[in-house]
C-alpha cells in the first residue's frame, strides 16, 4: 500500500506515495528506532547508536548498551585519555592532567610530558620529602630531608649529617670529616686514617696515616718532606738535626748539606772529603776499592736521592793512586798485580801498569829488550803449531769446494752454451773478511812521521794534524803520499770504550779502504794510539758554510760522493751511525770540483753477522748521535737508555743522509734557531727541518721528495742507501754533470 513503484516485484517497493517514507520494503508513516529518515529513505544508525541523526559513527544522539558513553556526537566502550566518565557521558579532564578521575586539578592520575604526578596533582617538580620515579613523586625515608631514592638521603633535618653512603646520622665514619655549614661528611684529604678540623670551616688535618704514608705537619705524605726523616717503626715523620738540610733513618745521618759536602760514608757535613773519596755534586763519591786518591772524570755521575729519602750513590769510575803495594790499571782500577802484556813501575801517585812492547807478551819494562815471554815461546810453538794445523785443513776444504764449484759450473754453462765470463746471471763469491787490526800497516807514529805546522783539528780524546812521512821506506810500505793526516789520541783521556772505538775505526777503514769516498787508512800505531790516513783540505760542514762559491753541479757531485761512500759501507753490512758534513772530507780538484769522502767511523757498527771479529776489546753498545741529524727512532732509543734495534741502523744513517742532502743544496744548517732539547722534542713529535729554502724548480727540483721520503718516520718506509745515491746520481745528471767523469779510485 502507499507503494509508488516497485519494478522488481509487487513485494519490494522503490518508491513510496508523497508523505510516505520507504523502509525497505514497505512504505511507513515514520522509520523506527534504530533509523532515521533521510529524502524520503528510512537509513540504518551506526551499529554503536541507539538513536541518531545520521548513518555516521559520530551521528549518535543516544548510546546502546554494548557502547554506552557517548562523546561529541559518537558511542564508546570506555572514556578516552584525557577524560573522565559522568554518567553515560565522557567529559574532558583539567588541562593539567593527562588522565582523570573527575574534572578539577586535583584529580589527575596521569600527567602530560615531564610533568610529576603527587596525591592527584601534576608538578613540575616533586617537594621536599618526595623524589621523582617514573613520572610520579615517592616518598624519601622518614629521616632525610631530601633524597634521590628511597633510601639515598641528598640533604638531612636541622642536626643531621649525610654520609658517604647517603644516610642521615648524627656523626661521620672513619676517614671522614662532619662539615657543620653544609650539612655533610667531607673526606679527610688524601692517606689519612683518621684526620680533626683545621683552623678553615670544613678543613681537616690528618691524625693519623693510612699504610704506605707518613705523618708531617698535619698531612699524610709518600715520604717525609725536606728536612725531615722517617724514624723506623714510627708512624710520623721527625725533623733533622740542623746541620742537615735533609736526612735518612737518623736525625744526625745527613744526605745533603746547607753548606760544604755530604760524607755519604758517615752521613755528616764536612768542608772537604776524606781520604778515598772525592767531590762530585756537593757529595763525598768513594773510590774504587784499593784507591786511595781520586778526581772526578768528565761525565761522572753523582748521588740522587731516591723515593724513600735514602742516598744512592755510585762509586767513583776513575782513580788517581792506590794504596801501598796495589798497582793502578788504566786509571780506572787498582790491583794486586798487573795483568798480562802490562808491566809495574812507578807513577805520579802510585806505581801503575804499562804496557808492554808490541813484541812482548809479557815484560819487565818498556822496551823489546824487557820481554819475559816472546811470541816465539815453547807454549807459542804449541799454539801455533795447532792453529796452522787446523788452518792448512781448512783450507784445503775450501780450495777442494771451489774446484768442485768451477767444474760443475762450467759443465751447465757448456750445457746452454754460454761461456762462463759472458753469464749475466753468474754468481759473485763474497769471502767475509774478518774485523782484525792489519799488523802489516803498524807504525811508530812519533818516529815514522814528522808534524807539520798545520793543525787540522781538536777534541776532547784527540788531535788531527798534517805530518811527513820520514821513516826509512815507510812511505813506500804504506803507498802513502809524502803528507799525511794523522789522528793522534790522547792516552791520558782515553777510557776502555775509547780504546775499543780506536781499534773498531782502524778495523772498519781497513775493511773499506778500497773505495774512493771513504777517507783511505795507510797506518796506525798503538803507543801511542794513532791513525794515518788520506789528508784532506776542510770538511764539508766548513765549506758548506763558508763563503767559496759553489754551483747546482757541485753541489750535486758532493752529494753523490758521500752517499756513494754510504752505499759501500751499507753493501759491507757497516753502519755509520754519525752521518754529518762534519764527518765528511773534501779536497778541491785541479778542474775545480771537489772529492769528497765520509771519515770518523770511530762509532761506526759493523752488522754482518757472518763476520768474524779478532779485536782485543768488544765494541759496547753505543747510541751515538748528533742531535741535529738523528733518526727519530735513535733519539727514542738513547731517552730510553736502551739499544738501538738492529734492523734501525740502516736507516737511521738515510734518514741523517737526508737531512746532509738539505744542508749541502740550501747550504743552511737545520733546525736553525732552536736548542737541543727543542730539537728532540720536534723530532718526537713527527716535526722535520724547513725545506722551503729548496729550489722549487730547475734541475734540483726532485731534492724535496727525495728528503722526504728519505726521513720518513717509519724506518722500514725509507729507501735503500743505494737507491738514495742512484737519486743522487739522477740530480747530478740533471744540472749536468757527468758521474763517469769523477776522478780515479772513486764510485
Amino acid at each position: 500500500a502507499h507503494c509508488a513503484s516497485c519494478p522488481a516485484s509487487a513485494a519490494t517497493c522503490a518508491l513510496c506515495e508523497r508523505g510516505w517514507l520507504l523502509d525497505v520494503p514497505s512504505c511507513v508513516t515514520g522509520c523506527p528506532g534504530s533509523s532515521v529518515a533521510l529524502g524520503g529513505l528510512c537509513t540504518a544508525c551506526h551499529g554503536s547508536c541507539a538513536t541518531c541523526y545520521g548513518p555516521e559513527p559520530e551521528h549518535c544522539l543516544t548510546c546502546g548498551p554494548a557502547a554506552p558513553l557517548h562523546l561529541d556526537g559518537a558511542c564508546l566502550g570506555a572514556c578516552p585519555a584525557g577524560t573522565y566518565q559522568a554518567g553515560p557521558a565522557c567529559l574532558p579532564c583539567s588541562v593539567s592532567c593527562a588522565a582523570c578521575s573527575g574534572p578539577d586539578g586535583s584529580e589527575c592520575v596521569s600527567c602530560p610530558g615531564d610533568r610529576l604526578l603527587l596525591e592527584g596533582h601534576c608538578l613540575s617538580s616533586c617537594p621536599e620529602g618526595y623524589f621523582p620515579q617514573g613520572n610520579v613523586c615517592r616518598p624519601c625515608a622518614p629521616s632525610c630531608r631530601t633524597c634521590r631514592a628511597p633510601d639515598t638521603c641528598a640533604s638531612c633535618p636541622a642536626g643531621a649529617l649525610l654520609t658517604p653512603a647517603g644516610a642521615c646520622d648524627t656523626g661521620c665514619p672513619a676517614g671522614w670529616l662532619a662539615c657543620a655549614p653544609s650539612g655533610t661528611c667531607v673526606p679527610c684529604p688524601e692517606g689519612c686514617a683518621e684526620c680533626r678540623p683545621g683552623q678553615a670551616p670544613c678543613s681537616a688535618e690528618c691524625t693519623a696515616c693510612a699504610a704506605g704514608w707518613v705523618l708531617s705537619d698535619g698531612a699524610c705524605h709518600g715520604a717525609c718532606p725536606p728536612g725531615q726523616y722517617h724514624p723506623q717503626g714510627a708512624d710520623r715523620c721527625a725533623w733533622c738535626e740542623p746541620g742537615c738540610r735533609t736526612c735518612f733513618g737518623q736525625a744526625d745521618s745527613c744526605t745533603s748539606c746547607p753548606a760544604g759536602l755530604v760524607r755519604t760514608s758517615a752521613g755528616t757535613c764536612a768542608g772537604s772529603c776524606p781520604a778515598g773519596s772525592a767531590p762530585v755534586d756537593a757529595a763525598c763519591l768513594r773510590c774504587p776499592a784499593g784507591c786511595e786518591q781520586c778526581t772526578a772524570g768528565e761525565g761522572q755521575a753523582g748521588c740522587t736521592l731516591e723515593a724513600d729519602g735514602s742516598l744512592a750513590c755510585p762509586v767513583m769510575g776513575s782513580c788517581d793512586g792506590c794504596a801501598g803495594g796495589l798497582f793502578l790499571v788504566d786509571g780506572s782500577a787498582c790491583v794486586a798485580a798487573c795483568p798480562p802484556g802490562t808491566f809495574g813501575q812507578e807513577g805520579p801517585l802510585s806505581p801503575v801498569c804499562a804496557p808492554c812492547h808490541v813484541k812482548c807478551r809479557a815484560c819487565t819494562g818498556p822496551g823489546a829488550e824487557d820481554c819475559s815471554r816472546v811470541p816465539g815461546s815453547r807454549s807459542s810453538h804449541v799454539g801455533l803449531a795447532v792453529g796452522l794445523s787446523l788452518g792448512l785443513l781448512f783450507l784445503l776444504i775450501l780450495l777442494l769446494l771451489l774446484v768442485l764449484f768451477l767444474v760443475r759450473r762450467h759443465a751447465g754453462m757448456a750445457a746452454t752454451g754460454k761461456d762462463p765470463a759472458d753469464a749475466e746471471d753468474a754468481t759473485m763469491l763474497n769471502t767475509i773478511v774478518e774485523l782484525a787490526l792489519p799488523g802489516a800497516i803498524l807504525v811508530g807514529v812519533d818516529t815514522d812521521f814528522r808534524p807539520l805546522d798545520e793543525q787540522l783539528g781538536a777534541g776532547t780524546q784527540a788531535s788531527v794534524y798534517a805530518a811527513q812521512a820520514i821513516g826509512a821506506g815507510i812511505a813506500a810500505r804504506l803507498g802513502c803520499p809524502d803528507v799525511v793526516a794523522v789522528k793522534k789520541m790522547r792516552p791520558e783521556a782515553m777510557a776502555p770504550v775509547h780504546h775499543a772505538m780506536f781499534q773498531n775505526e782502524v778495523a772498519l777503514m781497513w775493511l773499506l779502504r778500497e773505495h774512493g769516498h771513504i777517507v783511505r787508512l795507510f797506518g796506525y800505531s798503538e803507543q801511542p794510539p794513532a791513525i794515518v790516513m788520506e789528508r784532506f783540505d776542510t770538511d764539508l760542514d766548513t765549506l758548506l758554510h763558508s763563503e767559496v762559491p759553489l754551483s747546482s753541479l757541485q753541489l750535486a757531485d758532493i752529494c753523490q760522493q758521500w752517499a756513494s761512500g754510504l752505499e759501500a759501507m751499507h753493501a759491507h753490512g757497516i753502519a755509520h751511525c754519525d752521518l754529518k758534513p762534519g764527518n765528511v772530507f773534501a779536497s778541491q780538484r785541479p778542474d775545480g770540483g771537489w772529492r769528497a769522502a765520509l771519515g770518523d767511523l770511530g762509532t761506526s757498527r759493523n752488522l754482518n753477522t757472518d763476520r768474524s771479529s779478532v779485536l782485543v776489546n768488544t765494541m759496547p753498545e753505543l747510541n751515538a748521535m748528533t742531535v741535529r741529524y738523528a733518526a727519530p727512532e735513535v733519539i727514542a732509543a738513547f731517552l730510553q737508555g736502551a739499544p738501538l734495534d738492529r734492523r734501525h741502523f740502516f736507516p737511521a744513517d738515510v734518514y741523517s743522509a737526508a737531512v746532509m742532502l738539505l744542508e749541502c743544496i740550501t747550504r743552511t744548517g737545520p733546525w736553525p734557531g732552536l736548542a737541543l732539547d727543542q730539537i728532540v722534542a720536534a723530532v718526537q713529535a713527527d716535526g722535520r727541518p724547513d725545506t722551503a729554502p729548496l729550489p722549487a724548480d730547475g734541475p734540483l727540483a726532485s731534492v724535496r721528495d727525495l728528503v722526504q721520503v728519505a726521513w720518513h718516520s717509519q724506518a722500514d718506509r725509507r729507501p735503500a742507501a743505494a737507491i738514495f745515491r742512484q737519486r743522487c746520481v739522477a740530480l747530478l745528471l740533471a744540472t749536468g754533470g757527468d758521474p763517469g767523469h769523477t776522478p780515479a779510485g772513486t764510485c
